[in-house]
């Protein structure tokens, strides 16, 4: 009989907060609804509080509930807590003891306590109703938001599902990303399959076209848990500065640029960031002893990027940069701009080269190395150099090269099974997968700092919700990529 309620919006905490009507056949309680709508919350409340004597539980404790917040948004503390204390000795259900947290913290709100009400309000849903916890979280966020925005409590704590069962991903399913989205979602799909987590729903968004901050609105109306997107960074962008005070952890599949709108307390940074595997070769070779370095990088943006995270890593270690020299972009003879670098530097000084450089890029420049008589430095690389399509004759070029690698691609290259399962995106594929496994374990990381181990490596939750990740080591021998070994 009482088990569907029409939501109403939720002013600000420190003004009124009108409780919602209640769907019924009983006269007394409709007329109480009419008496509420028409602002007249004293008299709505003392009938909602009469009806519940002629009801038995859950119901008599919802009205008697529903009396108290609206004597709680009509700033008459002593009648909220006289209805309350009709409930002093009653054993309630999950839903009417998360609302009797939810209306003690109301009250809190009426002496301007807001640190007492933020610990008061529920903070994990569990089988709160959604129309009770959307309102648990307008509050808590009004809260903070007029605290100046800092929580005491720990935000991270506040957002966390107790129980995953939706995960919304917001990703590009159309347009050209649309091969990317696709891969993306294939891999969160195959895992949820293959990671016995029948229990859990999957709903995709395609926001390649539709705007992102819509999709976000709907995928929380229609129940999601977790948000795992967007995978844009623009997008991430635009949804944090119209969203700051997401009601759902996100797990981004793309970091804000720097400088950019501040990350709100939900959000979880994840993603293939290049700069965690030039700061891994950075620590590596250090801690090898190698502590002279020739850096290349190409001439763009992405090349300088990842230049200046490795040189940055590299020398607050105590390494040394010889020298640092861009090279032309475009595949050609590197020749010339190699042989200067290294003359510059010192052929005999330097004790490893970094090379930022994509496949094509780099199957040109490691044979120029060893003509130039290098071949006895060692060349570190990340990622980017192999492409995870396995091709031994094109890739002969590559011997040797000791790279950062994730563990999907370097496990599946052992078995054939990478091509096969994940497409022309591999690592794609592999983020997927991982980003579901962190929607499903994410009170964990949160709560034991325990490192998941993925496909794109073993991830860790750093500052700032950034979620690191530790890649494998590899080399090629005979074209082929390999486990290295020191």
């Amino acid at each position: 009989m009482l088990a569907t309620l029409t939501a109403c919006s939720l002013s600000p905490p420190s003004a009124d907060s009108a409780s919602d009507s209640i769907a019924t056949s009983s006269s007394e309680v409709r007329r109480a609804n009419v008496l509420l709508r028409q602002g007249k919350k004293l008299e709505a409340a003392s009938v909602y509080y009469k009806a519940s004597l002629k009801q038995v539980s859950p119901h008599k404790e919802r009205l008697v509930l529903q009396a108290a917040e609206i004597a709680s948004s009509a700033k008459d503390k002593p009648l909220a807590m006289h209805y309350l204390s009709k409930l002093s000795n009653t054993r309630l259900n999950q839903e009417n003891s998360a609302r009797r947290s939810y209306v003690k913290a109301l009250i809190a709100l009426l002496d301007n306590h807001r640190q007492a009400a933020l610990k008061l309000l529920p903070k994990q849903r569990g089988a709160i109703s959604g129309n009770l916890w959307s309102k648990i979280q307008r509050v808590r966020q009004q809260i903070i938001k007029q605290s100046g925005g800092s929580n005491s409590q720990g935000s991270q704590a506040v957002v966390l599902p107790n129980n995953t069962q939706k995960i919304a991903v917001l990703l590009p399913l159309s347009g050209k990303l649309g091969k990317v989205g696709h891969t993306i979602l294939k891999g969160i799909k195959a895992t949820k399959t293959n990671s016995s987590s029948g229990g859990i729903r999957i709903k995709s968004y395609d926001v390649a076209s539709s705007d992102v901050v819509t999709q976000y609105k709907l995928a929380v109306k229609q129940g999601a848990d977790v948000i795992i997107g967007p995978l844009d960074k623009r997008k991430l962008a635009r949804l944090i500065s119209k969203q700051p005070n997401l009601s759902r952890p996100i797990i981004s599949l793309n970091h804000l640029s720097a400088g950019n709108v501040k990350a709100p307390a939900a959000l979880y940074q994840f993603g293939l960031a290049p700069e965690d595997e030039a700061h891994q070769v950075a620590n590596f070779a250090i801690s090898r002893g190698q502590k002279r370095a020739l850096v290349l990088y190409p001439d763009s943006s992405w090349g300088k990027r990842l230049g200046l995270a490795f040189k940055r890593m590299y020398t607050s270690k105590g390494g040394t940069i010889l020298t640092e020299k861009a090279y032309p972009n475009r595949s050609g003879s590197y020749k010339q701009v190699l042989k200067r670098a290294l003359d510059s530097a010192g052929i005999t000084n330097i004790d490893m080269i970094f090379l930022a450089a994509a496949p094509s890029q780099a199957r040109l420049i490691r044979p120029t190395l060893q003509y130039l008589k290098a071949d006895r430095i060692p060349v570190y690389a990340t990622s980017h150099i192999y492409s995870g399509q396995p091709n031994a004759g094109r890739n002969m070029d590559l011997n040797g090269i000791i790279y950062t690698e994730i563990p999907y691609i370097l496990e599946g290259s052992q078995i054939g099974a990478v091509n096969a399962s994940s497409g022309k995106y591999p690592r794609l594929y592999a983020m997927g997968a991982d980003a579901f496994m962190i929607a499903k374990n994410l009170k964990k990381m949160v709560q034991s700092r325990r490192a998941l181990s993925g496909g794109t490596g073993m991830i860790r939750l750093g500052g700032n919700r950034f979620l690191q990740r530790q890649l494998s080591w590899a080399t090629f021998k005979k074209g082929r990529t390999t486990p290295y070994g020191e």
